[in-house]
């Protein structure tokens, strides 16, 4: 089995080979290049294939993704369909659609009693 870390490199490396443009703010040159865990579970999440998420689950601890996910993608509303599946494969729920539609009115109600 592949270590946590290894997985994690592979990850950040295959992102930087593949999406240097979205990535304009690093410094790409640099052999050290650091990218969050954040956006390496953020932009797999939303670009990847099946086995890149297996291996997000390989690396990462689940409440970690869920809370990434949750906070920049699935309040969102973007990917529907994506979303769905995301909430499928991940965190085995069961009606995703519905599990999603609670998450974004409570986080509107939560956002409109602050603004309050």
């Amino acid at each position: 089995m592949e270590a946590v870390q290894d997985i994690r490199s592979y990850l950040e490396k295959a992102l930087i080979q593949k999406h240097s443009d979205w990535l304009w703010s690093f410094d790409l040159s640099s052999q050290k290049a650091h990218i969050s865990d954040k956006l390496i579970i953020q932009k797999y999440l939303e670009f990847g294939s099946q086995s890149e998420w297996n291996m997000l689950k390989k690396a990462f601890q689940i409440d970690q993704i869920k809370n990434i996910w949750i906070s920049n993608l699935a309040l969102g509303g973007l990917y529907e369909s994506k979303q769905e599946k995301i909430a499928k494969s991940f965190f085995n729920i069961k009606n995703p659609s519905l599990y999603l539609e609670r998450k974004r009115k409570a986080h509107l109600k939560n956002e409109l009693a602050r603004s309050y």
